[in-house]
């Protein structure tokens, strides 16, 4: 997975549970670096474990926690910069969709 999922998961737990609560997590599911790096590949594993801590440091379902992930994630991406890349791939969601393939 993308450094930037993660970072993405990082933000949201931080933005709801506060710096305390991320590093609860971050410590649970084994991360032991400072910071993701947005396009570095980290195994899916960290993920999963990053999604199971953060909900249960929040209260939360795992299912709930990417629920909300999904909304995070369109400010989010936009506010990193991704927003005028995702321009260029098509002005109605079909033809962004049928982009996706090539954005990476």
């Amino acid at each position: 997975m993308y450094g930037l999922v993660n970072k993405a998961i990082e933000d949201l737990v931080r933005q709801q549970g506060g710096e305390g609560a991320w590093q609860r997590v971050a410590e649970e599911a084994g991360f032991g670096d400072r910071t993701f790096l947005s396009m570095e590949v980290y195994d899916d594993a960290l993920t999963y474990r990053l999604v199971a801590a953060g909900a249960e440091a929040l209260g939360k379902s795992p299912e709930k926690l990417l629920e909300e992930l999904g909304f995070f994630w369109i400010r989010y991406t936009a506010s990193e910069g991704y927003g005028e890349l995702m321009d260029l791939f098509g002005s109605t969601l079909e033809e962004f969709l049928g982009n996706l393939d090539a954005m990476h």
